[in-house]
């Protein structure tokens, strides 16, 4: 199990718990992607570079002074939630 420290060595995170969240929400959300990730066999590159993605945003905000909670929050919309949902993916 990876644990990651945040910016201000506070909150610890596991890393598998980031993936498999990201990749329900992408199942759940955006399935013909998930497909196309399937297919290609990138799936679990694809989940683990968002995670990767979704950790240094939030502990890039925390380090400009952002709290946790609201740096968590719009990590999570820029890398889990994707800004780009209204393309048709259903």
């Amino acid at each position: 199990m990876t644990m990651l420290t945040d910016a201000r060595g506070e909150q610890k995170v596991n890393v598998d718990r980031l993936r498999r969240e990201i990749d329900k929400a992408w199942r759940k959300n955006r399935p013909k992607l998930m497909e196309q990730y399937d297919a290609a066999d990138q799936t679990e590159t694809e989940v683990s570079a968002a995670a990767e993605r979704w950790w240094d945003t939030m502990n890039d905000l925390q380090r400009q002074g952002m709290p946790h909670d609201q740096a968590d929050n719009l990590a999570r919309h820029e890398w889990i939630y994707l800004p780009d949902l209204d393309q048709e993916d259903s």
